[in-house]
């Protein structure tokens, strides 16, 4: 439903969003930004500058969860309805990576301030998909936002389906179930016990990707025995990491050598 400032390529790269270009002044303090033309909302209004002031105004707050990120902004100038300025105030190399978290993502100014309590669920964003009904709990359907501005490499407009109905399904052996039944086209977050019974599933597809999950165990440094880094070592040599693996993850996942996940870009 939310596009960014600033999108995100291969590698993590910053790249244009809705934003086409950027400059950046040689002292690094100043950004930039030039709108793409013709940008609508999911409501057919256009979006403008002001629209992501108001946005990053709302995140920049040090209320929010994300406004530690926007900490070295200084302030935001819109000399006109296709151009924002960044200001910041001292050089901040990750201001285009900030730009680009869900938390910034571009909302219309008006239809926020028209009902606040009311846009959560029902919210007027930039990206391929709208709120079409929501059940708290229970669903979530979605429908192409026909104002969309990116096409696929056939020239059509995204997104290419015509409804997404997102089910809030705690118990996780429901979603297995559902989806080996027909009821479901995607699960997400299957039980790792029975990955492996839906994977010889005819005409089912078990796709394992890296998560930003890291179990771990935390030994208590300031106190004996583990004061010592030599018996804080031992007891990790002593683990058979591997045995571990394939009878609590049943083999999916992958041996740690760090306290960040390796599928962390940073």
């Amino acid at each position: 439903m939310r596009a960014f400032g600033v999108g995100r390529q291969a590698g993590h790269r910053a790249g244009p969003g809705l934003a086409e270009s950027w400059t950046t002044s040689e002292d690094g303090l100043t950004y930039t930004f030039r709108l793409r033309p013709d940008l609508k909302f999911s409501d057919g209004k256009p979006v403008t500058s002001a629209d992501l002031k108001f946005s990053l105004t709302k995140v920049m707050d040090p209320a929010a969860a994300y406004g530690f990120a926007f900490q070295p902004v200084a302030s935001l100038e819109t000399p006109d309805d296709q151009t924002i300025t960044i200001n910041l105030k001292q050089p901040y190399t990750p201001i285009l990576s900030s730009l680009s978290l869900f938390s910034a993502a571009v909302v219309e100014q008006s239809a926020y301030e028209a009902s606040p309590d009311a846009f959560g669920s029902a919210p007027v964003c930039t990206g391929p998909f709208k709120v079409d009904s929501y059940e708290r709990g229970s669903q979530l359907v979605l429908v192409p936002n026909t104002y969309y501005w990116v096409k696929g490499e056939d020239g059509a407009p995204l997104p290419y389906v015509n409804k997404v109905v997102l089910r809030y399904m705690p118990d996780s052996n429901s979603r297995v179930l559902g989806l080996t039944n027909g009821d479901l086209d995607v699960a997400l977050a299957l039980p790792l016990n029975q990955a492996a019974s839906v994977q010889s599933t005819e005409g089912l597809s078990l796709e394992v990707a890296p998560s930003y999950r890291l179990d771990y165990v935390y030994l208590n440094h300031t106190k004996k025995p583990f004061d010592d880094k030599r018996i804080r070592l031992a007891v990790n040599y002593a683990t058979n990491h591997d045995a571990l693996m394939k009878a609590v993850y049943f083999g999916y996942g992958s041996i740690p050598n760090s306290f960040m996940p390796k599928v962390d870009c940073w």
